[in-house]
């Protein structure tokens, strides 16, 4: 969602609004004020979040890449530039089935953004707004996401790091048990970063 409309622009509308911030690098806070899970991320996420777009990035190019490419009449949206400035971008997306995406980003200073999605189709409109600040470096081994320290879903994670015992859980894997250890290990770690 975060930067959609201006990508779904093309490389000529260039979005002025992010100029001197490391899009898709970088890790980044956050917060979410209004929008269907909002009240569900500020109980998870009482500090705001904090995503590391370098690892979501890895963690991306890592998959296997077998998503069935859109055909045309799956992709038959026009996106244009509304407004496109140092302190506001303005993009809208019309799809065929009716259905208007307007995304509008709105620097807040040097180091952070507001985004604004506003989706309109069936008659009603679902509003998303969200702010991100950027926080500094971070790297492709980083949690994507942390934050959620104290919270009802770091609770529930630590119920299950209990049952993520490598030895435990790798022990009927024969050849493979080596793989398994260093899986279970890698999922133990990240949902431990999760909850720092």
């Amino acid at each position: 969602m975060w930067f959609a409309g201006a990508q779904a622009a093309g490389p000529e509308s260039a979005p002025k609004v992010l100029t001197g911030l490391p899009v898709g690098q970088g890790s980044w806070r956050v917060e979410m004020f209004d929008g269907p899970q909002a009240a569900e991320m500020r109980k998870n996420f009482p500090n705001g979040l904090t995503m590391c777009t370098t690892a979501a990035k890895a963690m991306v190019q890592d998959l296997p890449k077998r998503a069935p490419r859109a055909t045309e009449a799956e992709d038959s949206c026009d996106t244009k530039v509304v407004e496109n400035s140092a302190s506001k971008m303005i993009t809208e997306t019309r799809c065929k089935g009716g259905e208007l995406n307007k995304v509008t980003m709105t620097r807040q200073g040097a180091k952070s953004l507001e985004m604004l999605n506003e989706r309109t189709g069936a008659g009603k409109t679902e509003q998303v707004r969200v702010r991100m600040t950027y926080l500094g470096t971070c790297s492709a081994n980083d949690a994507v996401v942390s934050g959620a320290k104290g919270s009802p879903m770091c609770e529930q994670l630590q119920g299950q790091l209990t049952q993520m015992d490598p030895a435990v859980q790798c022990k009927g894997s024969g050849d493979s048990k080596a793989m398994c250890m260093n899986m279970m290990a890698d999922a133990r770690a990240k949902m431990e970063a999760m909850c720092k």
